[in-house]
């Protein structure tokens, strides 16, 4: 099991409950500087334009995936792109600086592909971390990402307007049988399953068929 948060934290628990700091010299490193900054800030020693600048150099974890190689795959704030391979950590940024909150390591041909949150639009991204990872579709509605899941080898996305398929580069809308938007707040695929979870309402999307189950009365 592994966990994630802000200020490059990343641990993972052993069989003994125990949870143990999995780059302890990064986390240690980012928590300082971030801790310095935010003194900086407070002081007055630097701008406005400067304090941006240093937050949006973060090392913010959001989502944790396995790559094809046992190595961890991490996505966070401000375009970050990370992994962790044997113990040692490396990280790069992407252009758009999108807030990533899904990363999937393709089996067929070993690329990344990532999800994320920019300019107020959803973005999907695909490549590798040795060559970069490149836009390959931008929805044209104002929305945001929240989450997002491969399901029957294709990718569906969890949105503030609701449950988006991207497919083809293309952006299309997956109608939960309801006339308002309901924001998604969770996904997750099992087996032929796709369950959807948004602020009131649980689904079941089974063979082209979606399923309402209301949350229980409190």
């Amino acid at each position: 099991m592994f966990a994630c948060g802000a200020g490059a934290q990343l641990y993972t628990r052993h069989s003994s409950g125990e949870w143990v700091d999995v780059v302890p010299e990064t986390t240690l490193a980012e928590q300082g500087r971030n801790s310095g900054n935010m003194g900086q800030i407070l002081s007055g020693e630097i701008d406005l334009r400067a304090a941006v600048t240093a937050l949006q150099q973060r090392k913010d974890f959001n989502f944790l995936a396995e790559g094809n190689e046992g190595d961890v795959l991490i996505g966070g704030s401000f375009g970050l792109i990370a992994q962790v391979k044997q113990g040692i950590y490396r990280d790069f940024q992407l252009k758009d600086e999108p807030e990533i909150v899904f990363l999937e390591a393709m089996q067929d041909d070993s690329s990344i592909v990532a999800v994320g949150t920019v300019s107020r639009s959803v973005a999907v991204y695909k490549g590798s971390l040795g060559d970069g990872l490149f836009r390959v579709g931008k929805s044209g509605e104002t929305m945001s990402a929240t989450a997002a899941v491969f399901w029957k080898d294709t990718l569906y996305i969890g949105t503030s307007l609701g449950l988006f398929r991207f497919r083809d580069n293309v952006f299309s809308k997956v109608s939960l049988g309801r006339n308002k938007a309901e924001p998604v707040v969770a996904l997750s695929s099992v087996g032929e399953v796709l369950w959807i979870v948004t602020s009131d309402m649980l689904y079941r999307l089974d063979n082209n068929e979606i399923k309402a189950i209301p949350k229980p009365e409190e």
